[in-house]
């Protein structure tokens, strides 16, 4: 174990000088998503299994797993390899614009941001009409019994209605812009607030690091402000305090039991960064008592988008039932990065192309955004992509986080189809 423990730690410290070789000699722009990308695998698969060996903590019933500790992190040296390979290999040297331009018309903005406001509000509505919670559940209280209820009822609601508050996500941005244009402003600004109430009540952490960071993001870009790097800290210090109290809302079964003392700081640094053993049982258990899933975690995105209700014997995918059988049962709160889920499908072949190709994609992003990032639509979009690498990362289920940015996307994309739209109706 200690020899394996040994090795671990070379491995560890390799990568973290990679990484930081690769900042050091290309200086990438903080909007750069290979600079969130490092900051979130360097925090999975190097802090958190440090923490794990220091404290001696588990968070996975697998006999043994420090065996597999040099194993996952070699695995994830030679993701981050690939991915550097493919970032690299795909980024161009163009320059950032430094004019507004194709700014979507007032009419057509304003009738999408107060549509899209609308949809988002009245689907997160009858959802949480179907669970029998109210709207706004601001008392903790009454948040950790509606997660106690959401766990017990989520068959009998819809899940794309509980997706309904991402159209929210997009539609602040709108109403942002609003603003800006100084165009029923109040409104706008009142609606924005009452947007991060329902964040918050919700209860999941990456929607809140998604709805806040884009609209600091679009904020700050679009006003061109120049952000000290005191400022920077302040935001993911205010970030860390809110997943914080989100994450400890949700497990307090009742006020008296709220207390932020050494217990649960210790439990909420493991808990937030866990995602490194998780990936380690999946290199334990495949394919010694599992074979690999051969894609079925990626095709399975074409069988998720059919609602329960027309198809009840829907099955679930083999990639979750070993998630739950390893996690041991409890797939609430455990989940597998996207190197998991790679390594789960067709093995180190597998991390290592997929990792190539998530490189590639982050860099043509990255283009696109850098040729055109004061197009207001582009703009929008790159706001929202650039926290969604959070997901993207952080949970390895294709499907999920595939119809996840559909719901992110389809109000902006109806933006940019209704401008057209209206500019082509204009001019004939």
């Amino acid at each position: 174990m200690y020899q394996n423990i040994g090795l671990f730690w070379i491995i560890a410290a390799f990568s973290s000088i990679l990484m930081l070789f690769y900042i050091l000699k290309k200086r990438p722009r903080i909007e750069s998503p290979i600079v969130f990308t490092f900051l979130l695998y360097f925090t999975y698969f190097i802090i958190s299994p440090a923490l794990n060996i220091i404290w001696k903590i588990h968070q996975i019933p697998v006999h043994n797993i420090y065996n597999y500790y040099f194993t996952t992190e070699f695995i994830f040296l030679l993701g981050v390899v690939s991915l550097i390979t493919g970032y690299t290999l795909t980024m161009r040297k163009e320059g950032l614009s430094n004019k507004i331009s194709n700014a979507p018309h007032l009419k057509v903005l304003l009738i999408n941001a107060f549509l899209w406001e609308f949809i988002g509000v009245f689907g997160y509505f009858i959802w949480t009409r179907q669970l029998g919670v109210s709207l706004f559940v601001i008392n903790p209280l009454k948040l950790s019994n509606y997660y106690l209820k959401l766990g017990e009822t989520s068959k009998k609601a819809s899940g794309y209605l509980a997706l309904s508050i991402l159209f929210l996500v997009p539609a602040t941005l709108m109403l942002t812009e609003l603003a800006i244009r100084k165009v029923y402003r109040t409104t706008a600004m009142f609606l924005v607030f009452v947007n991060f109430i329902l964040f918050l009540t919700r209860g999941v952490r990456y929607i809140v690091l998604i709805a806040g960071g884009s609209l600091l993001f679009y904020y700050i870009k679009r006003r061109n402000i120049k952000v000290k790097k005191t400022y920077i800290f302040l935001s993911l210090l205010t970030f860390l305090i809110l997943f914080a109290l989100i994450a400890y809302l949700r497990g307090a079964p009742s006020l008296k039991n709220i207390s932020f003392n050494s217990d649960f700081i210790l439990a909420f640094l493991v808990s937030s960064v866990s995602l490194f053993e998780p990936t380690a049982s999946f290199v334990y258990y495949i394919p010694r008592f599992h074979p690999y899933f051969l894609g079925e975690s990626f095709w399975y995105v074409f069988i998720l988008p059919i609602p329960r209700l027309l198809w009840h014997q829907k099955p679930y995918p083999q990639y979750l039932k070993v998630l739950w059988k390893i996690t041991g049962g409890r797939y609430f709160g455990y989940a597998v990065p996207n190197i998991g889920e790679y390594y789960a499908n067709f093995g180190i072949p597998g991390v290592v192309v997929f990792m190539f190709l998530l490189g590639l994609f982050f860099a043509v992003i990255y283009n696109i955004y850098r040729k055109n990032d004061k197009n207001i639509l582009v703009l929008m979009s790159y706001s929202i992509f650039y926290f969604f690498i959070f997901q993207i990362i952080s949970r390895g289920y294709f499907p999920q986080v595939f119809v996840q940015f559909l719901y992110l996307v389809l109000p902006i994309m109806s933006l940019y189809v209704s401008d057209k739209l209206y500019l082509n109706g204009s001019r004939a």
